[in-house]
């Protein structure tokens, strides 16, 4: 693959490439990237006498590949958070990445995740349980320790659609 160096349109005295490296326009030095805490590569920028602090893979991504149904999150294909490569990078919406990463066993669904308050024989015996009845969800959220929303969503598929 070619290099391709492009400029950052936001910060016209800076230019990347298609393999995840900013320089300095006019010097042509390659600045250092340092990662963050979620181990995505950041780089310093200064414009206006203002330093700012970017995100590399959406630094490459604004500049090689258009978004025109302004996609909010740049997802790394690879799961590599480090290859700001633009054969690793795609726009895409909050939902597109987390099936990618729930396909690719990278996000953690049902009892599994850590997030969860209910176990799978739990949700199945809410579905069991559960009647058209009024104030009836309510007394499951009551039982279960889950908010009545949640039993909604349970009841209606929307939450571990899988069972």
């Amino acid at each position: 693959m070619n290099t391709v160096w492009r400029k950052i349109l936001e910060y016209p005295q800076y230019e990347v490439n298609n393999r995840g490296c900013i320089r300095n326009k006019k010097t042509k030095r390659v600045l250092s990237t340092w990662l963050n805490n979620n181990g995505y590569c950041l780089v310093h920028l200064q414009k206006d006498n203002k330093q700012t602090n970017k995100l590399v893979h959406r630094l490459v991504a604004k500049q090689f590949f258009p978004n025109p149904l302004n996609k909010p999150q740049v997802n790394h294909r690879d799961f590599n958070k480090q290859n700001n490569n633009t054969e690793n990078l795609e726009w895409v919406t909050i939902s597109e990445n987390n099936i990618h990463a729930l396909k690719n066993g990278k996000l953690k669904s049902g009892e599994k995740s850590h997030f969860s308050k209910l176990t799978k024989k739990q949700v199945i015996q809410i579905r069991k349980e559960w009647t058209p009845k009024r104030g009836h969800t309510q007394e499951l959220a009551k039982k279960y320790i889950i908010s009545p929303e949640m039993i909604r969503r349970i009841i209606k598929k929307l939450n571990w659609r899988y069972i």
